[in-house]
């Protein structure tokens, strides 16, 4: 057991300590913040079956069908995934209308080969799965990439009866290091640094949190429009 969550949080990138992550939880909007390496897979099962998603709280998955939620997936569906724990894997599914998250047991998902990104996979629009969030990425020359961004984040009514919007901007070249990019420094306190990956298709994004105004961030599952 211990040697399994050892090698997860050995993908963690410099900005994040592994004390500050929670292995054990997954769930919506928790999902693109893992800061490790994210994978694709397949679900595996024979027939009709159906996989449920499992929930993460009140000693979940391990407390077995009693941590079973409604939503599932059958034999090939496609799920991205994040940590890993003996038994389980997080995974992520954009369904027609709404994502899921949750944990699956990972004997019944095959990974699937992780394609190497090239420069033309990379550039295009790409719009958030949940909400306007989109990023617009563009070749600038000699391997790099210009990578510009909008974050919303919507408050509601404020007490005078107003829409409270608060947004955000990213504008940074970038030269792609594989399938992933980073910006800005996660070590500087309050400064917008972030990691995007590129997996079969979809762009997985986490930030700092210092993108923009109060509550806008880019964390998301994006996909080209």
């Amino acid at each position: 057991m211990k040697g399994k969550i050892v090698l997860a949080l050995a993908f963690f990138s410099a900005g994040c300590l592994a004390d500050e992550y929670d292995l054990h939880s997954c769930r919506n909007g928790y999902f693109p913040t893992w800061p490790g390496v994210f994978n694709q897979a397949k679900v595996k099962v024979d027939g009709d079956a159906k996989v449920h998603f499992y929930r993460d709280d009140d000693g979940c998955p391990g407390q077995g069908e009693t941590c079973a939620t409604k939503p599932y997936l059958v034999a090939g569906d496609t799920v991205l995934v994040a940590q890993e724990v003996p038994g389980w894997s997080c995974v992520w599914y954009s369904g027609k209308k709404h994502e899921f998250v949750g944990w699956m047991p990972t004997k019944t998902l095959e990974k699937q080969p992780i394609n190497n990104a090239t420069l033309a996979e990379w550039t295009g629009k790409w719009r958030a799965e949940i909400g306007d969030n989109e990023i617009h990425i563009t070749s600038a020359g000699k391997g790099q990439l210009n990578v510009n961004g909008q974050a919303t984040w919507y408050g509601g009514k404020n007490a005078a009866g107003y829409e409270v919007v608060h947004t955000g901007d990213l504008d940074e070249t970038i030269t792609p290091q594989g399938n992933a990019l980073h910006w800005g420094n996660p070590k500087e306190e309050y400064s917008c640094s972030g990691t995007a990956q590129l997996v079969n298709g979809k762009l997985i994004v986490h930030d700092s949190g210092y993108c923009g105004g109060m509550n806008v961030s880019f964390d998301n599952v994006y996909h080209k429009q």
